[in-house]
């Protein structure tokens, strides 16, 4: 890998830059690429690492990507000569915050328990890495925050060297590198030292902090979300605020709106019960007042009608209490602000084809559903055709 034109392995915080355009090419796209004698831009995803953004000479850098031993800078106007390199140094500094990070979280899974990073993501919005092991604790998951807060705080000077691939696996690296000619070695004292292309920050104190938000398992090992520096203090502003709602809401302290949610959920969970029960109770009392109501047909008792904004999960329970009885049979369109359903049912002792009635009244409406020829029912969205609906309902069943 050649270093040459990578200005910001030397200083990672220049964000404006003097350099010369070595060629300026107009690809398939119309766009034009530019390789630079050398350039502070960081290429897209190299090493899991996003892009730089910004300008050269006042023209947006759209993208930039390595190729082979080249970076190229992606841009929608022509330049040449001497250009001026600008970065927007925000984000750069957060890349910094969060790679450095990346290394200090990784050394703390390789030395408390032996568990090897093997993949690195950095996004806008997230940073992961994923690790050969699984089954961390909770506890494990607090350790490695302490173990790797500890060395931010330390303060400790990031060191980066050039050296031949010999030399730098004489060093001792945490990680087997790749097989090229030269190798950049990043070092944290005596805590990490890691093969890696990336920009860094020069102290630890600098990332802040490093939170660990999500561990999960991933495959065959665990994935690790985390974020660190300026992300961190948002991520705990955002849910301090959170916590403060919820503080209010209960009108108790931040430190116990944990069990207060506990105990809401729990009393909840009863008043839900005691409400179904209720509703039980009076769908019974409607079901007997539907077989009241039922008008006798050929010895067959029909309980057909529109029924305006109702769930049709109660109307299951109410055509299955009426068809517990003999001759029975009883079909709802079931008329609510934004749905309508259908639900038909009829007594073990019939045998009508309810399932072809089922079949032409859901079309009018184009519900979807299913059922037996017992109890079938179905949910569609043609409100507008449920009178329609109820007419093909009743001549279905000769009523």
């Amino acid at each position: 890998m050649s270093f040459k034109q990578k200005a910001f392995l030397d200083n990672s915080y220049l964000d404006n830059y003097k350099t010369n355009v070595i060629s300026c090419t107009l690809n398939n796209e119309n766009m034009y690429e530019v390789i630079l004698e050398k350039t502070i831009f960081y290429p897209h995803l190299s090493g899991g690492q996003p892009k730089d953004d910004g300008t050269i000479s006042g023209i947006e850098v759209l993208n930039v990507y390595e190729q082979e031993d080249n970076i190229i800078h992606v841009l929608s106007e022509e330049v040449s000569g001497e250009v001026d390199l600008h970065i927007n140094f925000e984000k750069r500094f957060d890349h910094m915050q969060q790679h450095s990070g990346q290394h200090i979280l990784s050394c703390a899974f390789s030395n408390l328990y032996n568990a090897k990073t093997i993949g690195f993501h950095l996004s806008g919005d997230y940073t992961t890495i994923d690790l050969d092991a699984s089954n961390f604790s909770a506890d494990m998951i607090k350790k490695v925050e302490v173990y790797s807060n500890k060395i931010i705080y330390d303060n400790i000077k990031i060191e980066t060297e050039i050296l031949s691939h010999d030399d730098a696996i004489k060093t001792g690296l945490r990680k087997k590198p790749v097989d090229d000619e030269t190798i950049r070695i990043v070092k944290i004292a005596e805590k990490d030292n890691v093969a890696c292309c990336g920009t860094h920050v020069n102290y630890t104190g600098e990332i802040g902090i490093v939170k660990i938000i999500k561990f999960e398992k991933y495959k065959s090992g665990t994935r690790v979300e985390f974020l660190c520096g300026k992300r961190a203090l948002l991520d705990y502003i955002n849910k301090n605020n959170d916590i403060q709602t919820l503080s209010n809401s209960f009108s108790c302290h931040t430190s116990i709106v944990a069990e207060n949610i506990e105990k809401y959920k729990q009393d909840n969970g009863l008043l839900v019960k005691k409400i179904s029960t209720l509703q039980d109770k009076i769908n019974e009392f409607e079901a007997k007042s539907f077989i009241d109501n039922a008008i006798c047909f050929k010895d067959i008792n029909y309980s057909l009608c529109i029924i305006k904004d109702r769930d049709i999960k109660d109307f299951r329970f109410i055509v299955s209490k009426i068809i517990e009885n003999d001759n029975f049979v009883c079909g709802y369109v079931i008329d609510n602000s934004d749905s309508c359903s259908i639900i038909i049912g009829q007594s073990s002792n019939l045998n009508l084809d309810i399932k072809d009635v089922y079949s032409k009244c859901s079309e009018i409406l184009e519900a979807k559903g299913g059922g037996n020829n017992k109890i079938i029912q179905g949910t569609g969205k043609r409100v507008d055709r449920v009178n329609e609906c109820f007419n093909k309902l009743n001549s279905c069943l000769n009523m």
